[in-house]
């Protein structure tokens, strides 16, 4: 080893230097005639560091694995052993493909997206609350008085995902859900 570059590999070896570090190293390297060492230091260690996405690809999770009568369940939905993450939402999908209203029912990894009247709403189910739910983001979309009538069919809740307002309504029986859906009114 060339006892010029003996600090730089140890340094390279270290596992302290990141992704950038270790690739700008190595361009600087090619560029010398006798740092083969720390040429073959830095490739050994970027083979180590997990592969970068290039988003260049669509990801597998965002593909529909397969599709159902009314609905579809996303690849995300499953494990790595081919199962069901959230196996109960499968009995409420199947519950809105029975609603004339509701349209592009897809199954993802903890939730449903479901459009009802054109508008985008999400549902699911809280097995261990025993309550199933409907939610729409940003509650400007529907009228003070959808909000008042869910307040009489179940629980209301409301909140903040991401910097957009939601709405939920939560039921403790999976037939009230299109009582819910009857109840919106948009603005």
């Amino acid at each position: 080893m060339n006892s010029k570059y003996e600090k730089i590999v140890e340094k390279v070896n270290s596992g302290k230097l990141s992704r950038k570090e270790l690739e700008n190293l190595l361009k600087n390297a090619t560029k010398k005639d006798d740092a083969d060492d720390v040429i073959e230091a830095c490739k050994a260690m970027l083979s180590q560091m997990p592969k970068l996405r290039s988003g260049g690809g669509k990801r597998v999770s965002a593909e529909i694995s397969e599709k159902r009568d009314g609905y579809n369940i996303m690849a995300s939905a499953y494990d790595a052993e081919s199962n069901l993450l959230r196996p109960e939402l499968i009995e409420v999908a199947e519950f809105h493909a029975n609603n004339n209203l509701i349209k592009d029912i897809t199954v993802r990894k903890t939730q449903i997206t479901l459009y009802y009247k054109g508008r985008h709403f999400t549902s699911g189910v809280k097995t261990k609350k025993g309550l199933f739910w409907v939610s729409v983001l940003d509650e400007t979309k529907i009228t003070d008085s959808t909000v008042e009538n869910w307040k009489k069919i179940g629980g209301v809740v409301g909140g903040i995902y991401f910097s957009t307002r939601y709405v939920t309504v939560e039921v403790d029986e999976l037939n009230k859900l299109n009582a819910a859906f009857d109840c919106v009114v948009f603005t």
